[in-house]
């Protein structure tokens, strides 16, 4: 959910709303739940699924999909001419054609400022 968050919101909605967003995620879960039979408060972990437990987890996990959208969100930016063809490229040659694919994807100033934005905001300091 992080990396989806992290990676497809606009870099406004995510930096004011992102509390609103999770708790109508979290709201829209349990209706559904509801919905088909669970008995609410959920239970996770041996735990009861609320509010303040999911935005433990959230904390704790968010991590994970903030790094891993930090280094999806170049290629997600890149234009087809600017992306380097993955097929194509050999990892054992560090100092050669694979640099110089890659770093066309850093003119996409929309991209680094996503970028700067994920890791100034919501990095843990």
């Amino acid at each position: 959910m992080s990396y989806l968050l992290y990676t497809s919101v606009s870099t406004p909605v995510v930096n004011d709303k992102l509390e609103a967003l999770l708790k109508l995620y979290y709201n829209s879960f349990n209706e559904i739940c509801s919905h088909y039979g669970a008995v609410l408060p959920l239970l996770f972990k041996s735990h009861e699924l609320t509010w303040d437990y999911f935005k433990e987890e959230w904390d704790f996990y968010r991590h994970f999909g903030l790094i891993y959208g930090l280094m999806l969100i170049p290629l997600m930016y890149a234009s087809s001419d600017e992306a380097p063809n993955m097929e194509l490229i050999d990892m054992t040659d560090i100092n050669g054609q694979q640099d110089n694919q890659f770093s066309k994807m850093w003119k996409s100033r929309t991209m680094r400022d996503k970028l700067i934005n994920l890791i100034s905001c919501h990095l843990p300091i």
